[in-house]
């Protein structure tokens, strides 16, 4: 089975809480380590941007959990592709809300709160985010 590389973008269901992201982070560690999945997921301006790797059928599983998510609206893949190798290898499922992150370079905030403003779509362009992305940490 080969390894499948998923990005999505959606809009936050309800008003934000503070546990939210909280709430995410410990349903991911459960189903990601269990299903192998890796990958990153970030927050702002009522929006989240996430991207899964891992195999297949865990990625496609996953998805579709995420999908039925109440929490989750207006759920739009911008990517799905098979991959040979994953960009977060290593990394169970890291989560920031970038509206609370004094550690994260301004500029890499700035160009993520402006994508999001702008609902871009280009591939290449959210690549180049999310590899500064892990470049910062």
């Amino acid at each position: 089975m080969g390894l499948r590389q998923l990005l999505y973008m959606s809009e936050l269901a309800r008003p934000f809480e503070s546990s939210l992201l909280e709430d995410i982070k410990a349903a991911s560690g459960r189903n990601n380590e269990r299903w192998q999945v890796s990958g990153c997921l970030l927050y702002s301006k009522g929006h989240f941007l996430q991207l899964l790797e891992g195999p297949e059928e865990s990625v496609e599983r996953l998805f579709g959990i995420i999908s039925a998510d109440g929490r989750h609206a207006r759920v739009r893949v911008l990517h799905d592709v098979p991959i040979k190798e994953r960009l977060f290898d290593g990394w169970e499922m890291r989560t920031y809300n970038l509206e609370s992150r004094s550690d994260l370079p301004q500029e890499f905030i700035d160009r993520v709160l402006d994508w999001i403003e702008r609902h871009e779509s280009n591939p290449l362009f959210l690549f180049r985010i999310l590899d500064d992305f892990r470049n910062y940490l």
